[in-house]
């Protein structure tokens, strides 16, 4: 009979009973980081916009990323250290007869998750660093469009086209400050 009766218990030896114990803490602490992470990665997902909107957000979600990516890289170990650590314990013991295998696709999702959460690290603290808007040009740019609806097309381009900060007839410059380059207005040729 391969079966326990109803309320049978099992004696185990104090050293799996020891590991056991040490197990439930430690997985305990690793499922307060995960429920933490992806609370915090949810904010960070409905906060980002504000990220494109104006650089002064850019630094508070790149620490917010930051202490999230840390949280859970340090999930994923304890998770890792805990089911090879469980895995070799439990099939040490001969004479329990237990089997322990580790799950691989639980690792690569795992794992994939803290990459994806550091890059969203990185990519926060890269648009603190470098994207921000020439204050300066998107000036020029909202008068120079003012004074083109207020005087009409009977003002002739007084500029030459060789300056560099003058348009080239026919074309206008983008307004997103990432594509600083020159396109061609519609109806132009």
């Amino acid at each position: 009979m391969s079966e326990l009766l109803a309320g049978a218990k099992i004696a185990l030896p104090n050293e799996v009973n020891t590991i056991l114990d040490l197990l439930k803490l430690g997985q305990q602490a690793m499922f307060g980081l995960f429920i933490t992470t992806i609370v915090i990665n949810f904010i960070l997902l409905l906060s980002t916009p504000l990220v494109l909107r104006s650089r002064v957000w850019s630094l508070p979600m790149a620490i917010v990323a930051c202490i999230s990516g840390i949280l859970l890289t340090g999930a994923a170990a304890l998770a890792t250290i805990f089911v090879f650590g469980a895995k070799y314990a439990l099939t040490k013991q001969a004479e329990l007869n237990i089997r322990a295998e580790a799950g691989i696709p639980m690792f690569v999702l795992m794992w994939m998750s803290v990459g994806l959460t550091d890059l969203a690290f990185l990519l926060h603290a890269a648009m603190g660093c470098f994207c921000h808007i020439r204050k300066e040009e998107t000036d020029e740019a909202i008068e120079g469009e003012t004074d083109e609806a207020t005087e009409g097309e009977t003002k002739e381009d007084t500029t030459s086209p060789s300056s560099p900060s003058s348009p080239v007839s026919g074309e206008k410059k983008s307004k997103m400050a990432f594509f600083r380059r020159r396109i061609k207005a519609p109806g132009l040729s």
